[in-house]
């Protein structure tokens, strides 16, 4: 609970970041690195395939609080009882490679079972961006109902010329899922898939409570990169929250972020 309660203030305070370690990395050796890179950063916690061994690993090595995911129930249920802060049914894009896509129904059912199972567990769902900008709200309030403490949203990459325009096109899909799905429940939305330093602070400014970070690290080979990269993030989080800006300012870089989020994938809305 004490390292539970680690995530919940920062995520209270919108600055949480979660480290995506990878659902197809069971190489003990490269996850405690990053483990490791992520703790020295700071960030607010690391997500590892819901595998025991490699949270009893992990456990050796950090403190740093442990989010496992899966798509498996008796995966996410043995971490669970292993002594995992926070499960998370999700991360689903390491699936579509496979054409493995899971229905809402599925989605809601495995939410609904692993709560009646582990009432006590902290649970986080992620909202599949491959189904409309309506569904996805009826799946985060159909969720939130049943109990669910945050959702997390997800995207796919994009392009575009300047670093700026290219990153917030590379996280359009999660940013406008972020920002309709905050506007409609009230538990906290992480906003993840293609976030960087540039991306994250814009997440927290559509109603992200936090950010997750996974493919911004991929070319990152050892511990000082790994750091340093986790870091800017952290940094960037920070800064944004720390800068005063008048209501009027945050109102009006709203409705840009609204309209150019949402426009760029209105086709999806219904």
């Amino acid at each position: 609970m004490l390292l539970f309660s680690n995530i919940r203030d920062k995520i209270n305070k919108k600055q949480a970041l979660k480290v995506v370690i990878g659902l197809n990395n069971f190489n003990v050796s490269k996850i405690i690195q990053k483990v490791k890179a992520a703790e020295i950063a700071k960030a607010t916690y690391v997500d590892v395939a819901a595998n025991s061994i490699i949270l009893h690993e992990i456990r050796k090595k950090s403190s740093i609080p442990i989010c496992v995911s899966s798509i498996d129930f008796s995966e996410l249920y043995r971490c669970f009882q292993a002594g995992a802060d926070l499960l998370e049914i999700g991360n689903f894009n390491v699936f579509y490679k496979k054409d493995i896509m899971l229905s809402a129904q599925q989605i809601i059912s495995l939410a609904d079972k692993l709560i009646k199972k582990a009432p006590n567990a902290t649970i986080c769902v992620t909202v599949p961006c491959y189904v409309s900008l309506a569904k996805q709200v009826d799946i985060a309030k159909r969720l939130e109902k049943l109990g669910v403490y945050m959702i997390q949203t997800e995207g796919y990459s994009n392009t575009g010329k300047l670093p700026l325009v290219r990153s917030l096109k590379n996280a359009s899909l999660s940013l406008s899922s972020t920002y309709i799905l905050s506007q409609n429940v009230q538990i906290p939305v992480i906003s993840a898939s293609k976030i960087n330093p540039l991306s994250a602070s814009t997440a927290i400014l559509a109603g992200a409570y936090g950010v997750a970070i996974g493919s911004f690290l991929y070319d990152k080979d050892n511990l000082w990169n790994l750091t340093e990269s986790i870091f800017s993030v952290v940094r960037s989080i920070e800064i944004y929250n720390n800068t005063l800006i008048d209501s009027k300012n945050i109102s009006l870089c709203q409705n840009i972020i609204c309209n150019y989020i949402v426009l760029d994938r209105i086709k999806v809305l219904y």
